[in-house]
Parts: structure tokens; sequence; C-alpha cells
């Protein structure tokens, strides 16, 4: 089978730490808290992890503690045993804040319109409203 497939790229900029912003990304709880969304992150290279209310697994290839973040993701809409790449790195803004540049890679083509509104929706906009309430009320 041929797969066709599209890279979803996105830059989001987040009023918290790059720390902050990692561990939203790495800790369960604190991913859970912010997103609603259910998740077990082990957070070591090798390791699996499952989120998103059991929709998405895969594994950790590499990490760097408040720098990046690169997993073998795959949803279950996929192809059975289909995985992309994604790819994440945090720099900090003279502000304080975090710069998110997000490169999800080898994305099914059928799926990168939806994944793409997911990403910016239910992931970005949540970490976004969530840093911002606590930014406000300190």
């Amino acid at each position: 089978m041929k797969l066709k497939t599209e890279n979803i790229f996105q830059i989001t900029e987040i009023p918290a730490s790059k720390h902050e912003v990692y561990e939203a990304l790495t800790d369960a709880k604190v991913f859970y808290a912010i997103t609603g969304l259910h998740a077990e992150f082990h957070s070591e290279p090798g390791t699996y992890f499952i989120s998103e209310n059991k929709k998405v697994s895969g594994y950790y290839l590499s990490l760097e503690q408040d720098e990046f973040i690169v997993m073998a993701w795959r949803h279950e809409y996929f192809y059975r045993g289909i995985h992309t790449l994604v790819h994440i790195e945090l720099t900090e803004m003279e502000d304080g804040g975090t710069r998110i540049h997000f490169n999800h890679v080898g994305v099914p083509e059928e799926h990168a319109g939806w994944l793409t509104e997911h990403w910016k929706r239910d992931v970005w906009s949540l970490f976004l409203a969530h840093f911002k309430a606590l930014k406000s009320n300190p």
C-alpha cells in the first residue's frame, strides 16, 4: 500500500516558561488538567504513551527536558501499524514565554485536515487559555 502523506507545521506562543510547557506535554496529570483528555505518559526515551482518551498512542524517541520532544505517534483512525513523527521544539521568547515549533511529519493525507485543526483547537488553544488565566490570576 502506498500512502500519501502531509506534514503539519504550527508555531504557537504560550505565556509560560519552557519548563511549564514541557511539563504540560509530558506529565499526564498536567495535560489532563489543561485539556480534559486522559493520558498515560512515561516520558523516557523508548517508553510508550497513550493519550487523548486512548485514541492516540506511540513511543518517545527522544526527549530533552524543557527543550524538545520527538515521538512516534499514531491515532486510532490511521491504518493499522502506521505511525507518524511528532517533533516539538520549545524556544524561550524575550518576554519569558515559550514558542512551540510543532512539526507532525508523515500524516496520512486523509487525516491532515482534521488533525491540523485538532492540534490548534484541542491542544494549543487550551494551553494558551490555561497559561493566560494563570498569568492573569497569580
